[in-house]
């Protein structure tokens, strides 16, 4: 098995399957085998899948109720477009700052996990300010309401879609504000050595999609969009939602 093989190499791992293989061969009381990799790999491209997928909709739904952007972002793109030569390249989608604040802003005013990055407490702990936490309790950063925290945000229940636009133009910092950037005020992607590895394919993803659906098409919905639906600490957008979209001419 070529994992084996790279470990007895003392080679770190190549991919997602030979560290959930390394990981199984750790856990000698649970006699895992390659069925249950077979599995967390299936449970971890859901999991990726999933989440990008949701973000994608919101976004839909938030432009097909707010016009305004649609403009302004088709011509982000076609200039943008212009500049590489009528090609989508990777360059060019990053460079796409406006539909990136759109998409953070969707994602922070649609928040999924209202309280995010859970953790069980192997040991255990106490604060420095005598806090006492016990072995077992499972902990989780109160996500949604820093990003509705007037501290943080300003205005943070009206949806400004260039809001990030704005201040990453106005911040000698402006990578600070680009989607993909966490600090310990926003944690859709969790923040430290765990924030997600995946958060620059899944952006890149969503670019790419809605930059192209904005492009070649116009984006309504077929009724009024309904309230999001509250399951536990998740927030989702209604599952009935119809999006309509219209070929654009060129």
């Amino acid at each position: 098995m070529e994992s084996e093989e790279r470990e007895k190499a003392g080679k770190q791992p190549s991919d997602l399957t030979d560290w959930f293989w390394r990981w199984t061969q750790q856990q000698k009381d649970y006699n895992l085998n390659e069925l249950d990799i077979a599995q967390l790999l299936a449970a971890n491209t859901f999991g990726a899948s999933f989440n990008t997928t949701v973000v994608l909709v919101q976004c839909l739904c938030e432009l097909a109720t707010r016009p305004k952007y649609i403009s302004l972002i088709r011509q982000e793109v076609i200039g943008v477009l212009r500049a590489n030569n009528d090609t989508w390249t990777k360059e060019g989608i990053d460079s796409m700052k406006v539909l990136d604040s759109f998409i953070k802003e969707s994602h922070r005013y649609n928040c999924f996990d209202h309280a995010g990055t859970p953790r069980v407490v192997k040991q255990d702990f106490r604060f420095k300010n005598g806090l006492h936490i016990p072995k077992g309790t499972v902990l989780m950063t109160p996500n949604a309401p820093m990003l509705f925290d007037e501290g943080y945000v300003k205005d943070p229940f009206e949806f400004d879609g260039i809001r990030f636009y704005e201040l990453a133009n106005s911040s000698k910092t402006p990578e600070m504000f680009r989607y993909t950037s966490t600090n310990p005020h926003y944690l859709q992607f969790g923040d430290g050595k765990h924030v997600c590895p995946g958060r620059f394919f899944a952006a890149d993803e969503l670019r790419l999609i809605l930059a192209y659906l904005v492009f070649h098409f116009e984006i309504k919905l077929q009724r009024a969009l309904p309230e999001n639906l509250k399951i536990k600490r998740h927030n989702v957008l209604y599952l009935g939602i119809n999006v309509l979209l219209k070929k654009i001419e060129r």
